[in-house]
């Protein structure tokens, strides 16, 4: 949150200089009204109820060693409240002293949206002595009497987030430029909102933020409502609680600045996928939220996918010595916020039926959202781990994972498929990981192809051959065969290689989990090592 600037006023000597100002406004209740234009421009004043317009002759007549020669043009906003039976005006007292003033000026203050400077109320004051002010500017033709109070209709500012003063000395009747001077007063921030949350989550949008608004203080009925911008129209809106804010009172004088805060989440329905969202945060004086507010628009925009499905297998290898098959990966859907049972499905190729499925609980997966899915609904929670076991009579088999998101609690109903084909378990894989675990412990040997002993390479064409596949005898000629695959990509049967392509000097089959089976030197046995402490160079897939 970026700490915001104020104003203030102080008096040095005898001399009223301009130096921070900050402006606490007590409230400043807002409705809808049409523009009035800008300051400039040719308006007629709206005329209030005078508070104060006393003068006596003394005063008016205090005219002794006037100088309209020295350039004087200051000004001071002292208070701006509202009184807690009238909850419908705003009440302001300053002064504006300058030597331009000539008799027969009027006086005029004049609203100004901050933002834009369109102007939203003008009226025309009357004289009030401020004797401090005559002090201080004994030579200014209007400074005793510069004086002012007026009350301003909050029906008039027109919803905004902050307000500027003019007070402006003219002989026209209706206000505009005409002679005479103005003065600008500083804005005052009557608004201020910040979003730390507007993300999906699971079934539900989650919002937080905090929304600080002088207008709270008459409007104390707090609104959020979640606004399609697709189909230009509010979805649903919720009455929520305003929360401890003393950070946000730390840096801005508002109202309720010290009590500001807001959480809440809205369900995602199956007509808002596929729509673009805005936050609305609503003071309102109704119970329903209509009628007089102060509404708050968020810039942040929220898109809820419709369509989106992808997925990825980390790891999906059957482990031969205990038949059990290992899954690690992401499945990312739109349509995961409405589907809200997560199911993976060990679907056998081989015979053409589902093996079985488990109801998995999606983790964390910040990942993903950071790594080109983030436009997906879930894609910050979509990760799943788990193992199935098969039997050793199907062990043989081709296998494909099936990652399910499903409106039923057994994985029927409506729902979802990603379907991971790029990683299937094979039966041939399987029988090249069932071979080479036969030959662990068996002595390497120079040259030796087994049955009983091997070296590297032909360890590789002895587990190959068995399966059917011819491979050539050393490892300078296996590493041309079949097609490269990243390391990252890697598939039980696939051949490791050491060294550079074109120049390997090492072979080994890989069987999952970051484990391969090699036959690594003279005076070792056929083995199992991890990847992460014998890291290979390429590889090459057979099968």
């Amino acid at each position: 949150m970026q700490k915001k600037k104020h104003l203030k006023f102080h008096k040095i000597s005898k001399n009223w200089r301009i130096l921070i100002f900050e402006l606490v406004i007590l409230i400043i209740g807002i409705t809808t009204s049409d523009s009035i234009g800008y300051a400039d421009s040719n308006i007629g004043p709206q005329n209030l109820e005078v508070i104060n317009n006393t003068v006596t002759n003394q005063q008016a007549n205090n005219t002794k060693n006037i100088d309209y020669n020295t350039q004087v043009n200051e000004g001071h906003i002292d208070s701006i409240v509202t009184n807690k039976e009238d909850n419908q005006n705003i009440y302001i007292n300053g002064w504006h002293a300058t030597n331009q003033y000539s008799q027969g000026m009027k006086h005029y203050l004049i609203t100004l949206n901050g933002d834009n400077n369109q102007e939203l109320n003008r009226q025309k004051l009357e004289l009030k002595y401020r004797p401090d002010v005559q002090k201080a500017y004994p030579q200014v033709p209007i400074s005793g009497n510069g004086g002012f109070s007026a009350s301003i209709p909050v029906n008039q500012l027109n919803n905004v987030s902050s307000i500027r003063f003019v007070s402006r000395y003219t002989y026209n009747e209706n206000g505009e430029p005409n002679g005479g001077a103005d003065f600008w007063y500083p804005t005052i921030k009557t608004k201020a909102a910040w979003l730390d949350k507007f993300k999906i989550s699971g079934g539900s949008i989650e919002v937080a933020g905090w929304h600080a608004d002088d207008q709270s203080v008459a409007k104390q009925n707090h609104f959020l409502i979640l606004y399609d911008k697709t189909k230009n129209r509010e979805i649903t809106r919720q009455k929520v609680d305003t929360l401890p804010s003393e950070d946000v009172a730390r840096v801005y004088t508002i109202a309720n600045a010290d009590k500001s805060r807001f959480v809440s989440k809205f369900i995602i329905t199956p007509n808002m996928l596929g729509d673009e969202f805005v936050l609305v945060s609503r003071y309102s004086d109704n119970e329903y939220g209509e009628e007089n507010y102060s509404d708050y628009w968020f810039d942040s925009a929220l898109k809820v996918g419709k369509s989106g499905n992808a997925g990825w297998l980390d790891e999906f290898t059957l482990n031969h010595s205990n038949n059990q098959v290992i899954v690690n990966g992401w499945h990312a859907a739109d349509k995961s916020t409405l589907l809200r049972n997560h199911f993976l499905i060990l679907f056998d190729k081989t015979t053409n039926c589902e093996v079985g499925r488990q109801n998995i609980q999606v983790m964390v997966s910040s990942d993903v959202a950071q790594n080109g899915y983030g436009n997906i609904n879930n894609a910050d929670q979509c990760r799943f781990s788990a193992t199935f076991s098969i039997s050793p009579a199907i062990a043989n088999h081709q296998f494909v994972l099936v990652s399910r998101y499903s409106d039923a609690a057994n994985g029927e109903g409506n729902r979802i498929d990603y379907w991971y084909n790029n990683k299937i378990i094979s039966n041939k894989a399987a029988q090249v990981v069932n071979i080479a675990h036969q030959q662990l412990g068996k002595p390497y040997v120079w040259g030796a192809t087994g049955p009983n002993s091997f070296d590297c390479s032909g360890l590789v064409q002895y587990v190959y051959r068995q399966i059917g596949i011819n491979l050539p005898r050393t490892t300078y000629q296996q590493e041309y065969q079949g097609t490269a695959v990243s390391l990252n990509a890697l598939q039980p049967g696939d051949l490791l290689f050491w060294g550079s392509y074109g120049s390997a000097y090492h072979v080994a089959i890989y069987i999952g989990n970051g484990d391969f089976i090699q036959a690594p030197q003279p005076g070792e046995q056929v083995k199992i090592t991890n990847m992460s402490y014998y890291h290979p160079d390429f590889a090459r897939r057979i099968l």
